[in-house]
């Protein structure tokens, strides 16, 4: 019997819910034509419109008369798309009259399929409503970019497997320092975290890996994994017409051959100072270390029309490329996929290979997807030569003077035994210095405590970015005043110290007063002949009588210094300031000014000459007669 109007009905399944097992088989439930809400329940709201949202729902095709005649040639279309285009209606043909919703999600998620394991592991526990992941990598390791799409595998392989795919929205990238304890002991390690905001909430409760030195996923726990984009589903749906046509045209224009099968919502992030060709550079490497030279940047594209859309493409390099700099990038159902040359021909590390011959400059590659219609595939490459050696002929290293240092250290710090340590190469190097200062071991150099500096010329250049580390002692400097000095008929006087100093360390300060004999009219601005009194100032006055000598002594050996410093206070008087280091063999560089006993803790040291003469003129003598009644005192700093 012929079918008749109302013969072919859709009937509703069992279950109409949305929920992994709704659908099922058909029920007496018929959809009625030009009524809203038969196929979904609810109406499209605000939020899912515009955050995406997927509906699916089992349709069966029954018959609603007697005939038992073959049904042949029918065809389930969509003949009128959604006037919002922020809606679609798609058609899958169904595995099954018993086929429940999550069969049905398996077909639409074959599109999709995992690839290879992410450089990274998840980062402890996740909990289900989750919209932040945690992926530990090793520091410098490539992130999770924008828009790509993860696979959250829990007992992969297992009847209890669980899939999550999650829709990257935005990362975060930091440095964390973690502990852990190895051999008895804790071991600090860093740890590169990628916070990853995705557009959906997490499915289900996902276990998470610890931090290790390892960076490795833990065994049992969740896997994440890449996603592969492939077009092994096949899908119906409806695409207005932009000419129109007439029965028994060969060709259609439409809108778009594309359709929404999943939610996307997608988030634009600009990128400055972003050149095709520095994605590769050259290395330079010589005696002062090793510098990255960036290689000449050249591209080339293809237009993806109706002519050329397929999965394999050849260009033409010129100038021909340098090897381990070639990149090549194209566009398959909107994600950005990239394959780079490995330096021996061979294009890989994406959905897709390739050969290049580098004399030549010919590339083919081969995609394992169909390339967007009117998208670009993108090569870009460096030129072989990425500098020019300005160097003369015959010559392969430029000559320049060994860095040298000048390093801070405390006044007062004890050199013998003193190391300077730092890395070049990432290799550790050392220089240790002994009594006197000098270094040796992997630098040459001076440490001087006295002035508190540090002077080294390594012989290995330290790494970019580090430091020198020097470990040394250091003693307080002791300052003593002495009240009540005597000196003798040679000018000399003993300083007796309450600590044993360091030789080489002492510093002794000490002021003495020349007057000039008024009989005869001179004075100290004139030439007459004149006679002088000598005496020690107190706290530089011009005074005669107190002696107030200094003496500081710190724990590095030192040169001799002695400076004298002469200053009028009027016209027959001249005030003397006298400094004086020890030479760290027990005496101040000449015997006559006197000697160091370290041992018995005092300094012997001539305060006043009797050879001494003023400026004005030189019969004008110091007096050590002056200071026999006279008090004084040192200062040990």
């Amino acid at each position: 019997m012929p079918l008749q109007l109302g013969d072919i009905r859709f009937a509703l399944p069992a279950d109409r819910g949305e929920n992994p097992n709704s659908g099922g088989p058909p029920t007496s439930r018929l959809v009625f034509d030009g009524a809203s809400n038969t196929f979904f329940q609810n109406d499209i709201g605000a939020d899912a419109r515009v955050g995406g949202l997927v509906e699916v729902q089992h349709v069966h095709v029954v018959l609603r008369n007697t005939d038992t005649d073959a049904f042949l040639g029918a065809n389930v279309i969509v003949a009128e798309p959604p006037n919002d285009p922020n809606v679609s209606i798609t058609l899958i043909k169904s595995p099954g009259t018993f086929a429940r919703r999550a069969d049905l999600v398996k077909l639409v998620e074959a599109t999709s399929s995992p690839g290879s394991e992410l450089n990274g592991f998840l980062l402890e526990n996740h909990l289900a409503g989750m919209r932040l992941i945690s992926i530990g990598q090793r520091p410098g390791m490539e992130t999770p970019a924008v828009n790509t799409t993860l696979a959250l595998i829990v007992d992969e392989g297992l009847p209890t497997e669980k899939v999550d795919y999650q829709r990257v929205r935005r990362v975060t990238v930091s440095t964390q320092i973690f502990t852990e304890l190895v051999g008895g002991e804790y071991k600090d390690f860093a740890l590169q975290v990628a916070a990853c905001e995705t557009f959906s909430p997490l499915k289900y409760d996902l276990p998470g890996s610890s931090a290790n030195r390892l960076y490795a996923r833990q065994a049992g726990k969740t896997k994440t994994r890449r996603v592969n984009f492939t077009d092994a589903g096949t899908f119906y749906s409806a695409s207005r017409l932009t000419a129109a046509v007439v029965p028994e045209d060969m060709e259609l224009f439409v809108e778009s051959i594309y359709t929404q099968i999943v939610p996307n919502t997608r988030t634009e992030t600009p990128l400055l100072n972003q050149f095709p060709g520095g994605m590769r550079t050259v290395k330079l490497t010589d005696y002062l270390g090793t510098l990255d030279v960036a290689s000449a940047a050249h591209t080339n594209r293809i237009l993806i029309t109706e002519e050329n859309q397929g999965y394999s493409h050849v260009f033409k390099l010129i100038p021909p490329p340098a090897p381990n700099s070639i990149t090549v990038s194209a566009v398959g159902l909107g994600q950005w996929a990239t394959i780079v040359d490995n330096g021996l021909g061979e294009l890989s590390g994406g959905p897709g290979s390739g050969t290049v011959l580098a004399s030549t400059g010919d590339l083919a590659t081969t995609w394992d997807f169909l390339p967007d219609y009117n998208t670009f595939v993108i090569a870009t490459w460096a030129d072989t030569s990425g500098f020019v050696n300005l160097l003369p002929a015959g010559q392969t290293l430029l000559t320049a003077a060994p860095p040298e240092f000048a390093l801070d250290i405390a006044p007062g710090s004890v050199v013998n035994g003193m190391t300077v340590g730092w890395l070049s190469g990432g290799v550790a190097k050392t220089a240790t210095a002994n009594a006197s200062g000098v270094l040796s071991g992997d630098a040459t150099g001076q440490a001087v405590s006295a002035s508190g500096r540090l002077y080294i010329r390594p012989a290995a250049m330290p790494d970019a970015g580090s430091n020198f580390t020097i470990i040394y002692a250091s003693r307080p400097t002791v300052t003593e005043s002495f009240a009540g000095i005597s000196v003798d008929v040679g000018g000399y006087a003993t300083l007796p110290l309450t600590s044993e100093q360091i030789p080489g360390t002492a510093k002794v300060r000490w002021i003495t007063a020349r007057k000039v004999s008024g009989s005869s009219g001179s004075n100290l601005s004139g030439t007459s002949s004149s006679r002088q009194v000598l005496t020690l100032g107190a706290g530089g006055a011009t005074a005669t009588g107190g002696a107030q000598p200094n003496v500081s002594w710190r724990t590095t050996l030192s040169t001799t210094v002695y400076t004298q410093t002469t200053e009028s206070a009027n016209s027959n008087t001249e005030v003397v300031v006298h400094t004086i280091t020890d030479d760290g063999a027990g005496g101040f560089g000449l015997p006559e000014l006197g000697a160091a006993n370290y041992a018995g803790k005092s300094l012997n040291l001539r305060l006043v000459s009797q050879g001494a003469v003023s400026q004005g003129y030189r019969s004008d003598q110091e007096a050590a007669s002056a200071f026999y009644s006279s008090s004084g005192s040192v200062a040990a700093g």
